[in-house]
């Protein structure tokens, strides 16, 4: 695991997830780029990077996505189909730590949690992350490469 202070750009999106990666895709792109909207077994949020990108409170994949309501096949599915082959925690510092696959899979088992979407989103099943904390924080420092 590494970290990427993310350069400070002006804020476009009031979703902090959506403007964590847009900071992190210009810091390592150089072009300011809109929100992808891409399914998570399609496309990477920085496809030149086959990064997806995660903040406080993500959700792993739209629940319409899911093909079980088990925590663990949810994760099964996500990471024998996901596009990416790396993510990027983004903290509300704006310090992305980049994971590689498993760190990410021991991540979710660690923060994350079953969860059902609103009704009016069809009240599918999903992982979702719980907020960030100074104990997210830590485990994250903890397996930062030296």
């Amino acid at each position: 695991m590494y970290t990427i202070k993310t350069a400070t750009i002006e804020r476009t999106y009031k979703n902090f997830g959506n403007h964590a990666e847009q900071a992190l895709a210009f810091t390592l792109t150089g072009e300011i780029r809109k929100h992808d909207h891409v399914a998570y077994d399609k496309g990477s949020d920085i496809p030149e990077y086959n990064m997806s990108v995660k903040s406080s409170g993500f959700s792993l994949m739209s629940a319409r996505l899911c093909e079980s309501e088990d925590f663990e096949e949810i994760i099964t599915q996500y990471m024998a189909h996901t596009a990416s082959t790396c993510v990027a925690y983004v903290a509300q510092n704006m310090v992305a730590y980049v994971m590689n696959m498993e760190q990410f899979n021991e991540f979710l088992h660690r923060f994350c949690y079953l969860n059902r979407e609103s009704t009016q989103n069809g009240g599918g099943v999903k992982v979702k992350m719980l907020k960030e904390s100074k104990k997210v924080l830590a485990w994250l420092d903890e397996r930062v490469a030296a």
